[in-house]
């Protein structure tokens, strides 16, 4: 469930972040290319950093930290498009994004049962496919009901990924 939740807020975002940096930021495409390119660069710090700060704190602790900021971070463009908040959370976005694209498989592993890793793959690969399809879908269905507000697929992002730390309840690190 966990891991349908993160691909969907992933998908919803990739999806329409464009779209929400020119018509709702108001930048040009070269401009939110920029930006975009910003931000990844703060996703790929999030991505090679997950790994040592999950080896050393645990990586269920790790993924817990890093899904509250981010699904925190998705509410701020949705409640406001001032430049001050924007500045502060899109870095907390990116970054919780590259450790939440990172670290779902290494989650994954210890659970498998011996002679059982084929199965959870294609489970844990259903579970990506389940969310790829519905993001897209979630968020356009929520900007259409907001009348064309592009701003509502972050809810849609921020909804998911705060959902998926109550479905990663049963998650513990080993002692």
């Amino acid at each position: 469930m966990a891991n349908a939740l993160w691909e969907l807020a992933l998908a919803a975002l990739k999806t329409f972040v464009v779209l929400c940096v020119t018509q709702t930021l108001g930048f040009s495409l070269a401009g939110s290319s920029g930006v975009i390119a910003a931000a990844a660069l703060i996703v790929l710090a999030g991505a090679v950093v997950s790994g040592p700060l999950g080896d050393r704190y645990g990586r269920a602790l790790v993924m817990r930290w890093s899904l509250a900021l981010y699904g925190l971070g998705l509410l701020v463009p949705f409640a406001t498009t001032a430049t001050v908040p924007l500045i502060i959370a899109v870095p907390l976005i990116a970054f919780g994004g590259g450790v939440t694209m990172s670290l779902p498989y290494a989650l994954l592993i210890p659970m498998m049962p011996a002679g059982a890793h084929g199965v959870v793959t294609g489970l844990c690969s259903l579970s990506r496919g389940l969310g790829i399809s519905l993001g897209p879908l979630l968020g356009g269905v929520a900007i259409e009901a907001a009348g064309e507000d592009y701003r509502w697929v972050w809810l849609v992002c921020a909804a998911a990924i705060l959902a998926s730390i109550a479905a990663m309840r049963p998650l513990r690190d080993a002692d």
